[in-house]
């Protein structure tokens, strides 16, 4: 609603006749169009084009456009490593107001590498809601995914909130890196947010580094005590070189995770390597 009325106020105030307005009118649907099919290009009046990436330290503040939107294309990559932008602090006289509009996108596709966060400023009241986030409101966000992007609205006082999440692959809750395979031990990969219950339907274990294997690594992943209730705890066999996967997939009866639940890795066996170390991607969805 508020983007319709940003548009709106762009062309009753930039007209003087029915005719000029119908043609602002045109003119404004076809951005609200770009808008839709995620064109975000120069063409739109609509936005300030505005790139954060290596170039500049990665890192940044995002500034303020009143009344209107900002394309914000990130180029993460090995040097600065992951970003982080940080929001602006409604807290601060004229920092922002309500409708303006930020578009975040990973346009280097590496963002499952090197993650970039949006995160709410300083000592902020602040929260971000919408699609995809716990009812409560979070402080920051993520986008994971490839070419991934989320467009945030200054809604009210103190709230952003979230039009398009597609910060994650689909049904992707978490991702956990820099698991030690070879340390018989338990890592703590989603909490279920408040309000929700999630299920668990699929974990994928990469291996990011491995060295030297001698005897492979038995591990499962649940809530309870033992780390097994969502999937049993197995042998990973044939998991013996960089860049292997392996995948678990949930079938028949399995276990719900009420809110503030921890799904936890559960390493039974460590992995006999020089170095053995993991990532977890975990998929379910939150109903």
């Amino acid at each position: 609603m508020a983007i319709i009325t940003t548009g709106l106020q762009l062309v009753t105030s930039s007209v003087s006749s029915w005719s000029e307005a119908s043609t602002a009118l045109a003119n404004a649907i076809l951005d609200f169009e770009m808008l839709r099919a995620n064109g975000l290009g120069l063409a739109s009046r609509f936005w300030t084009i505005t790139r954060y990436s290596t170039n500049n330290g990665g890192a940044s503040t995002i500034s303020s456009v009143p009344g209107g939107m900002q394309y914000i294309g990130s180029t993460s990559a090995a040097s600065p490593g992951a970003l982080t932008h940080t929001l602006q602090n409604p807290a601060t006289t004229g920092a922002i107001s309500a409708g303006e509009a930020m578009y975040f996108t990973d346009e280097s596709f590496n963002a499952d590498v090197y993650p970039i966060t949006i995160a709410v400023g300083g000592a902020s009241a602040a929260k971000i809601y919408g699609a995809g986030l716990s009812t409560a409101g979070v402080t920051s966000l993520t986008i994971n995914k490839k070419g991934g992007s989320v467009l945030i609205i200054y809604q009210s006082t103190n709230v952003f909130y979230v039009l398009i999440n597609d910060s994650k692959e689909k049904n992707l809750l978490s991702t956990t890196t820099g698991i030690d395979g070879k340390v018989i031990a338990t890592t703590n990969l989603y909490t279920v947010p408040t309000g929700y219950t999630a299920i668990i339907t699929k974990a994928v274990i990469r291996v990011t580094t491995m060295t030297t294997f001698a005897t492979v690594g038995t591990m499962g992943i649940g809530v309870a005590a033992g780390e097994a209730d969502i999937f049993a705890s197995t042998a990973l066999t044939g998991l013996d070189t960089t860049g292997e996967v392996w995948v678990f997939n949930a079938s028949g009866l399995i276990v719900n995770v009420a809110a503030a639940g921890i799904v936890k890795l559960g390493v039974d066996t460590g992995f006999g390597a020089s170095v053995c170390t993991l990532s977890i991607d975990l998929f379910g969805y939150l109903i």
